[in-house]
């Protein structure tokens, strides 16, 4: 018998057995968002905010995507939704306040 994957729709079949592919596959760069996230929040150079809270951004928004329809955690759903909440505000103060001193400049 053949037990080379055969892909189909979706579904990957082996030996047989049919079972669903997952759409994400785990990658283990977003599982460790919670890094990237406290780098992020924490950093203290401004050059560098932007570079953190986007990468933090996209490896919440893969870990997200990878959770989608299993049977991951509400706990860590949960604090996905938190931790993109905080991510928003911060860059959103973080744009506001550069408004403010070019402002304050001329």
């Amino acid at each position: 018998m053949n037990n080379n994957p055969k892909r189909t729709l979706g579904k990957i079949e082996v030996a047989g057995v049919v079972g669903v592919k997952p759409a994400f596959p785990r990658c283990q760069d977003h599982a460790d968002w919670k890094t990237l996230y406290t780098a992020a929040v924490v950093e203290t150079n401004k050059n560098l905010i932007p570079q953190r809270v986007s990468a933090a951004e996209s490896a919440i928004l893969a870990r997200g995507r990878e959770l989608f329809g299993t049977y991951g955690t509400g706990e860590e759903k949960e604090s996905l939704r938190d931790a993109l909440f905080v991510l928003h505000a911060f860059r959103m103060d973080l744009e506001h306040t550069e408004v403010a001193q070019d402002h304050s400049s001329r």
